[in-house]
């Protein structure tokens, strides 16, 4: 297939070359974000190069009673969806990307698409908000039409089910436009999971790169994110001292300069631990930061970044109703 192995060399699981070697292969989880190959087949018309993908990623975990047959019929079914009907794009390729994220959302789906409605009750819509909110999306007032399917569905499953009850009906469908900025088209660049991590840091602050991706449907590969990131000038590495001390704990100081005879004591705190171990071993010092420094949302992306966020809040319902299509 072409370009899928490369993009997976030695990432992979030794099993399910697809899949990330860190989760059990039945947790679907590929082991990169496969969305822009998978868009770029969806232009090319190579059906038969998705379908494969998406049979290999259900491999290990196709459903009970199933077999994976019905992550190819996906792909048929996601390509199908009216989606020029209920949103708009000042490209193309936009829709190319926006079918290939929503067949990578529905690798938790079997294959019943008679219930297409429980999406509602799942954070699917969120996600895809955040993923598209930098492609600027129109609405069309066909929204309106997937607000009433939405909500017969919730009165329908109102009759039997406590959980549909407490659910709200849709009523009014907010659909904000946000012109196209610079930072939306540097978002644009970022595979879905970058996009994500990138919000991911910009909420929890500095934090390793290690603890990058989600694990989900976009894939857990923090080497690439990370890459991305930097390469754009959305995060930098935070190599203060307050960076440096946070990647050890007490202990592991204090482990670490007794292994190496570093004079120290047991009641130091954990910055003359480091000063210790600095003065000694600089390179130990320096090498875990090369590999473990925190990252961060630049200070002058950050503002930018929320600007992306908060547009994708208002798109939240719309994207929601979008997977009802």
């Amino acid at each position: 297939m072409q370009g899928l192995e490369e993009l997976a060399r030695g990432k992979g699981h030794p099993n399910f070359p697809f899949l990330d070697a860190a989760y059990s292969p039945g947790s679907r989880v590929p082991c990169t974000d496969f969305t822009f190959w998978i868009a770029g087949r969806l232009e090319a018309n190579d059906l038969t190069a998705v379908k494969y993908l998406m049979q290999q990623i259900v491999a290990g975990n196709p459903g009970l009673g199933v077999d994976g047959s019905w992550a190819a019929d996906l792909v048929d079914f996601v390509v199908a969806m009216p989606l020029e009907r209920y949103v708009g794009f000042s490209s193309t390729a936009a829709y190319f990307e926006l079918r290939a994220i929503l067949i990578l959302l529905g690798l938790d789906e079997t294959s019943d698409k008679r219930m297409r409605g429980f999406s509602l009750a799942t954070p699917k819509g969120r996600t895809l908000a955040e993923i598209i909110a930098c492609q600027c999306p129109r609405w069309s007032d066909d929204i309106l039409h997937l607000r009433d399917q939405a909500n017969t569905f919730i009165k329908r499953m109102r009759r039997d089910t406590p959980f549909w009850k407490e659910f709200p009906l849709f009523k009014d469908v907010l659909l904000p436009v946000r012109q196209e900025t610079a930072i939306d088209m540097q978002f644009q660049k970022l595979t879905p999971a970058a996009r994500l991590d990138l919000y991911l840091v910009s909420d929890h602050g500095p934090m390793q790169v290690d603890r990058l991706g989600s694990g989900g449907p976009f894939g857990r590969d923090t080497a690439r994110s990370h890459e991305q990131l930097e390469a754009l000038g959305l995060v930098a590495t935070v190599r203060d001292e307050g960076a440096a001390v946070a990647l050890w704990d007490k202990g592991e100081l204090l482990e670490l300069c007794g292994s190496l005879g570093i004079s120290h004591r047991k009641g130091w705190k954990k910055n003359l631990l480091l000063g210790a171990l600095r003065t000694a071993r600089p390179d130990l010092v320096e090498n875990r930061m090369a590999t473990h420094a925190p990252i961060a949302v630049t200070p002058e992306t950050a503002n930018l970044v929320a600007g992306v966020r908060l547009h994708a809040e208002g798109i939240t319902t719309a994207c929601n109703l979008l997977l009802l299509a």
